[in-house]
């Protein structure tokens, strides 16, 4: 496992999501651990990867990401399945002038009547392919973000010390002195 900045890591998504079968939904969760805020972006034709961040002031997050398999359990998916949803997507890095020109002519010619339908409208403007449901799980009751903290425990303190670094090298805990 390769931990990576925040920034690499999400070339990295938008690399291996491109061509990736749409009828197979992205799924993902949130979780927050000591200073962390932990986000897991999942896709059965790409894999599984953790995402850790932290705001270093009120303008500027920093974190690091890995790659924490490449084959998903069916176990797992399924219970993302299961959770409650909302919605994200992953936007791409440069937004062309054709894809502005949809946004705009979306914009001034729409009415929504509801946020599902803004989103899907807005995301297939911008000709997002990384989409899908945002599952939340609360850490006091098993779920599956608990269990990818479990099944995946190596990676989770890899991932761990080099957040931790980067943490230390900030002076993030300085503060609480």
């Amino acid at each position: 496992m390769k931990t990576k900045s925040l920034e690499e890591t999400f070339d990295e998504i938008r690399e291996e999501s491109e061509g990736t079968n749409q009828s197979k939904k992205w799924w993902a969760g949130t979780d927050s651990q000591k200073l962390s805020n932990d986000l897991f972006l999942g896709h059965s034709d790409v894999g599984l990867y953790q995402i850790k961040s932290y705001m270093k002031n009120s303008l500027e997050s920093k974190g690091i990401g890995a790659k924490i398999t490449s084959n998903l359990d069916e176990e797992i998916e399924q219970e993302f399945k299961k959770s409650p949803d909302s919605m994200f997507g992953v936007l791409p890095r440069k937004v062309g002038k054709r894809q502005k020109k949809n946004l705009k002519g979306l914009l001034e010619n729409k009415d929504f009547s509801n946020e599902k339908d803004f989103f899907d409208q807005v995301m297939k403007a911008l000709e997002v392919n990384i989409k899908g449901s945002l599952t939340h799980s609360n850490q006091k009751k098993k779920g599956p973000i608990k269990e990818l903290r479990s099944k995946f425990e190596e990676e989770q303190k890899e991932l761990n010390e080099e957040f931790e670094k980067i943490v230390n090298e900030d002076q993030v805990y300085k503060s609480y002195l």
